[in-house]
């Protein structure tokens, strides 16, 4: 009914989130991939899914371009890469939370149709990207690269929902979401704080941003950020 087809929406926006998320990564990393945000119908995002895994494997273990020292890439460029991967982490923290929201509680008669709106949160890991995801991942291991690897387990933590058979939404399924949230706004705020302190520090707006996620955060879990880990995130940690 129209509360799933509500649900079936907020998956869409946070699938797109997630893909916006990865793409500036990868553009962090000195490669350009396209996320149509106008058709963002489950055959483009299938596209896109598996456009930004080959990527993902194919350059896993580059550094950020603002680490190349031979490099000279414009400040204000570097804060607006910074700020659009936040903004894109927390639109997906959002989606998430409002989804934690609807379900508390729920009930649906056919929960297998909610299991595949939820499978396909952040990518939809299926078929040919299912084989792509296994290569990215692996290759994200060979080479240390923790950043890469952490978002395509986060993806693949989406694709393995699972359900007792009830028509009750299992509290598993709230307490994985809403950790989702905190992973996403935790990206969000390391990105919006690297971004500032590196590339804009004369600039409030990205301050701000950075204040509302560690605000939001402290509301959620009682708690600040106690570090920062943004796209510079060692890539030994794996």
């Amino acid at each position: 009914g129209d509360k799933l087809q509500g649900i079936k929406a907020i998956a869409r926006q946070s699938s797109l989130a997630f893909q916006l998320l990865l793409a500036c990564e990868l553009a962090s990393r000195g490669v350009l991939v396209a996320v149509d945000v106008v058709k963002a119908d489950e055959s483009t995002a299938t596209a896109t899914a598996s456009s930004l895994l080959t990527n993902i494997r194919d350059i896993a273990g580059r550094v950020s371009i603002d680490d190349v020292s031979s490099g000279n890439y414009p400040a204000p460029m570097m804060a607006y890469l910074n700020a659009a991967a936040g903004m894109a982490a927390a639109a997906c923290a959002s989606s998430l939370d409002r989804l934690a929201d609807e379900l508390e509680g729920a009930s649906f008669d056919n929960p297998s149709f909610l299991l595949d709106r939820l499978s396909t949160l952040f990518l939809p890991i299926g078929g040919t990207s299912s084989e792509l995801w296994n290569e990215a991942t692996k290759r994200c291991i060979d080479v240390k690269d923790a950043r890469f690897y952490s978002l395509l387990r986060w993806a693949a933590d989406c694709a393995s929902f699972s359900s007792d058979d009830s028509k009750q939404v299992s509290r598993g399924i709230i307490e994985k979401l809403r950790r989702l949230k905190r992973e996403m706004n935790s990206i969000s705020y390391s990105s919006y704080f690297y971004g500032a302190e590196h590339f804009a520090k004369d600039q409030p707006q990205l301050w701000k941003r950075c204040l509302d996620v560690a605000l939001s955060m402290n509301e959620d879990d009682g708690i600040f950020p106690d570090h920062v880990h943004g796209p510079k995130l060692s890539k030994s940690s794996i």
